[in-house]
Parts: C-alpha cells; sequence; structure tokens
C-alpha cells in the first residue's frame, strides 16, 4: 500500500463559509496565495520550494494566530519533510500539532496529526507505535471528516499483524464512511479484497478489487491500479484468469518503470502452471 494517503490541504477553504465570504486580514490573504503556491511546487515534484511556501505561509498565520490556518500549514509541512526524507523534523512538526500547550487546535487537525505519526511509524517498521497513533486518533475524531480514512488505516495495520477478519471488518467500515471520495473508496475496497483473499474468500476478494480497479482507472492512478490488478493476480478463479491480470500489471509496470514490481510480476507469471494448449 502506498504510504501518502493524505492530502495536502490549501487554504482556500477558509474563504467559504455558510453562503457568505469570510473577510481576510492581509496576512491571511497573503498566507492563502503562499499555500496555493506550495500546493503547485508540492504537485511538480519541487518539494523544496513548497517547504518554503508553506513555511512562509505558517509564519503569517502565526501573526495572527489564526489556528486553522497553522494547522494546515503544519499538515503540510510535515508532509514535505517526509518527502525530503527528514522524518525527525516531520514528527516534530506533528508533536508541535497534537500536544500543544498554547494554541488549541481542533480535534480534527489532532487526528491528522497523529494518522501522519502513524504513517511515519509504518515507514520504521514500527507497528506497535503506528497501532497507538492511529487509536488516539479515532478517539479525537470520531465521526469526523477523516473517519474513513483512520478505518482504512486500521484496516491496513490489521492485515500487517495477520489479522484478516478484522482488517475486513475495519475496511467494510471505511467503505461505508467513503462517501463521495473516490480514492479512499478503492482504498477501502482495495483493503478489502486483500483481507478476503487472507481468508480465502477469492470471489469476494476479486469482485471488491474489480470495483477499486474501475475508480483507479477513473481517476487516471496507476501506482493504485498496479496495486489492484497485482492483488487481483491472486485473487483469478484459475491459473489462466491469474495470467491475464498479471499480464496487465506487468503492463503497467513496464510503462511506469517499476523494476522491482517488474521482477516480482515476471516470478510471479513463472510461478504459475503453463496453459493448457487446445
Amino acid at each position: 500500500m502506498n504510504g501518502r494517503w493524505l492530502t495536502l490541504v490549501v487554504l482556500a477553504v477558509l474563504l467559504a463559509g455558510c453562503g457568505t465570504q469570510k473577510v481576510l486580514s492581509p496576512s491571511q490573504a497573503q498566507a492563502v496565495v503562499l499555500n496555493r503556491q506550495g500546493m503547485d511546487h508540492f504537485a511538480a515534484g519541487d518539494i523544496a520550494r513548497a517547504q518554503h511556501a508553506f513555511e512562509a505561509a505558517l509564519q503569517l498565520e502565526r501573526t495572527v494566530e489564526n489556528e486553522e490556518g497553522m494547522a494546515l500549514n503544519m499538515l503540510n509541512l510535515a508532509q514535505c519533510y517526509q518527502r525530503l526524507g527528514q522524518p525527525a523534523r516531520a514528527a516534530a512538526m506533528l508533536d508541535q500539532l497534537w500536544d500543544n500547550g498554547t494554541v488549541a487546535f481542533s480535534p480534527q487537525r489532532r487526528a491528522e496529526a497523529a494518522m501522519q505519526h502513524a504513517l511515519l511509524a509504518l515507514q520504521h517498521n514500527d507497528a506497535a507505535a503506528a497501532e497507538r497513533w492511529q487509536r488516539d486518533g479515532a478517539a479525537l475524531c470520531g465521526d469526523c471528516a477523516l473517519a474513513g480514512k483512520l478505518r482504512s488505516l486500521a484496516a491496513r495495520l490489521a492485515l500487517q499483524r495477520g489479522d484478516a477478519a478484522d482488517a475486513l471488518k475495519a475496511a467494510g467500515e471505511a467503505l461505508a464512511k467513503s462517501g463521495d471520495d473516490a480514492v479512499e473508496k478503492a482504498n477501502a475496497l482495495r483493503l478489502q479484497g486483500a483481507a478476503q483473499l487472507a481468508l480465502g474468500q477469492k470471489q469476494g476478494a476479486e469482485a471488491a478489487l474489480l470495483q477499486a480497479l474501475a475508480l483507479d482507472k477513473e481517476g487516471g492512478l496507476p501506482d493504485k491500479i498496479l496495486q489492484d490488478l497485482q492483488l487481483l493476480g491472486h485473487a483469478g478463479a484459475n491459473a489462466d484468469g491469474q495470467r491475464r491480470y498479471w499480464r496487465r500489471a506487468l503492463a503497467v509496470a513496464q510503462a511506469a518503470g517499476k523494476s522491482m514490481a517488474v521482477k516480482e510480476i515476471e516470478a510471479a507469471l513463472a510461478a504459475l502452471p503453463e496453459p493448457v494448449s487446445q
């Protein structure tokens, strides 16, 4: 599974209210511009410039003690530091958001910090810490907008510790909370399929994974498409069906330049029995 489950957040959301336009101070307006610049740099892969833009935006938000703007830029900065190979800085930024004795951040933003902490822990193979952060985030979030992502993370952690039944339950809960978010719906379906595979429910797994694949293709997400096809390679009803999925996965991996995935897929294809000649 891809670890970058959280998306960058843009301060433009602060401009919209309940049918009214929020009036921003000059500092906040400049922070919105900087945040958008950071988003653009991040999307273009220029993480260092994104970092500088988010840092400048955060400084402006601190001058007016805008808690929401501060939180959003801190979350974005943590992702920048993570992408730049600076996990300690990412964790320190998240700690400021999680347990700040001066500024009262909202429960949802603190839950987002907990989720990013969990993903950092997973990157360092610290499953116990990831479990703790996931539970802390879920307790704060309740039924907030992040609830589906936190349930997906719970499913992922359950799969990692070998509890497929718990993973299937959590994935179902994540799916129920995904709403109109196609990416999160596909994530939940992919986790559901993986859990069903682990439980030997190949037919159900194939159905869930095909739904995930359709959503990921609509979204044009090559990494997710590759994950779907690789799981489908295990879910096919017979060797011929599995071979078709693995060949599709191989084509995607080759086109995306995923050399390690290509080797894994070639090994999976080689392990299948030879097709029966007619």
